[in-house]
């Protein structure tokens, strides 16, 4: 474990994208990369046909469900140039307040494979996932239980 990070100002906001608008996230991320029609099924076996968009070369994958922004996947490896600096699990605390999220939330649950996080201001869940050098390396957020899948993307 290396020293403790500052948290700096958000390099993604994700309160900028979260429940937002296919509209208003492109305005806040920029140009999808790709868009594609897809059918999401909830835990109760609801179909919904959902819009997948994929920003900034992939690295954020966005499902909207009801015309918002409900499953955002989030790659950091591109989005940080200090990415190399996030350790898993030390510094998933000053990796939320980077992305404009409560710094101080506690882990809901964490192993050596993910770390989840919960009761976050409008969002359901945030859960971390390392990658090579025990870096964080993804995260998937759902905004609201009701979009819990089974198999939970």
């Amino acid at each position: 474990m290396g020293p403790r990070m500052k948290a700096l100002s958000p390099f993604v906001d994700l309160n900028q994208i979260v429940k937002k608008t296919p509209i208003q996230v492109q305005r806040y991320l920029g140009r999808l990369s790709e868009l594609k029609p897809d059918i999401y099924r909830s835990l109760g076996g609801k179909a919904s046909r959902v819009k997948i968009g994929k920003y900034r070369k992939g690295l954020f994958e966005i499902t909207f469900i009801e015309n918002g922004a409900r499953y955002i996947d989030v790659c950091f490896e591109g989005i940080d140039p200090d990415y190399d600096r996030y350790s898993y699990t030390s510094d998933t605390r000053t990796l939320l307040g980077n992305l404009g999220l409560d710094g101080n939330a506690s882990a809901y649950f964490s192993n050596q494979f993910v770390t989840i996080l919960r009761g976050l201001s409008g969002i359901y869940e945030i859960s971390m996932f390392p990658g090579p050098k025990n870096r964080i390396s993804y995260a998937q957020v759902m905004t609201d239980r009701k979009y819990e899948q089974e198999n939970n993307r």
